[in-house]
C-alpha cells in the first residue's frame, strides 16, 4: 500500500499597509501533498547452486577416500595384506628335507631373479630371495661378510643367505623336481602365505598377520 505523507509548507508573506502604519505579518499556510513511493524489499542475492559431486567418466560419483594400497609400493598387488585371494592356487612344488615332516613350498619367477620358500613349521619360514640385491649389495653387507639379499617376509628385513636357498636345484638330490615357475599374473599360496607374481614385481604376504613385502629388481618395500 502507498503511503501519503503530508508536508506542511508554511510561507510567510509580509503586507505593508499604508506608509506610516506598522506592518502586520500575515501568515499563510500552504498545504502540499507529496507522494512517497512504497518501500520495497531488496532483491535477494542469487543463491549459488550446490555443486554436484565430481564424477568420473562413467558418470558415477567419485569417492574422495580411496584405498591407497601399500604405501611406497603403488604397483603392489591390490589385495596385499588381506585374506587369501579367491583366484589363488596352491604352490605345486612341495619338498621335505630327509625324513622331516615339514613341507617346504618353493617357486621361482620366470626371470629367475626372485624365488620364494616357505613352510608352516612351529617356527614358520617365509623367505624370498632377490638375486639382483645380492649383485648390487643395495642392502649392505651382513656380519658374515656377504650381501643381504634374502628377504624375511614375516620379520620385515633383509638378511644374508650363504647357502643355496631351498628353491635352488643344487640343494636337492639329482633328478629331484625343480621348483615350479609361477607365471606372471598368477597368485599362489601355501596355507596363509600368499604371493602374487607380476612382470613388475612380486607381492608376498601372510594373510593372517597382514605382514608382507613388495619385491622387485631394484627395490623392496616391507609392510
Amino acid at each position: 500500500m502507498n503511503r501519503n505523507a503530508i508536508a506542511a509548507l508554511t510561507a510567510t508573506t509580509f503586507l505593508v499597509v499604508g506608509c506610516s502604519g506598522t506592518p502586520e505579518a500575515e501568515h499563510v499556510t500552504v498545504t502540499e501533498t507529496v507522494e512517497v513511493p512504497e518501500a520495497t524489499e531488496a532483491p535477494k542475492a542469487e543463491e549459488e547452486p550446490t555443486k554436484p559431486a565430481k564424477q568420473d567418466a562413467s558418470g558415477e560419483a567419485e569417492h574422495v577416500d580411496r584405498q591407497g594400497g601399500i604405501p611406497d609400493a603403488p604397483l603392489a598387488y591390490p589385495g596385499a595384506g588381506g585374506s587369501v585371494p579367491d583366484n589363488a592356487r596352491p604352490i605345486r612344488t612341495i619338498k621335505s628335507i630327509g625324513d622331516s615332516p615339514v613341507q617346504n613350498a618353493v617357486f621361482v619367477t620366470p626371470s629367475g631373479n626372485i624365488g620364494c620358500m616357505m613352510n608352516l613349521a612351529d617356527e614358520p619360514m617365509f623367505d624370498c630371495g632377490v638375486k639382483s640385491s645380492m649383485e648390487s649389495e643395495q642392502f649392505g653387507i651382513g656380519e658374515l661378510g656377504t650381501p643381504k639379499w634374502m628377504m624375511e617376509i614375516l620379520g620385515g628385513y633383509p638378511r644374508e643367505q650363504t647357502e643355496p636357498p631351498l628353491y635352488d636345484d643344487s640343494v636337492w638330490p639329482a633328478g629331484s623336481e625343480s621348483a615350479e615357475v609361477v607365471q606372471y599374473g598368477e597368485v599362489v599360496n601355501h596355507g596363509p602365505f600368499v604371493c602374487a607374481v607380476e612382470e613388475t614385481g612380486v607381492t608376498c604376504w601372510d594373510s593372517e598377520s597382514g605382514k608382507g613385502a613388495w619385491l622387485e629388481r631394484d627395490e623392496v618395500v616391507f609392510f
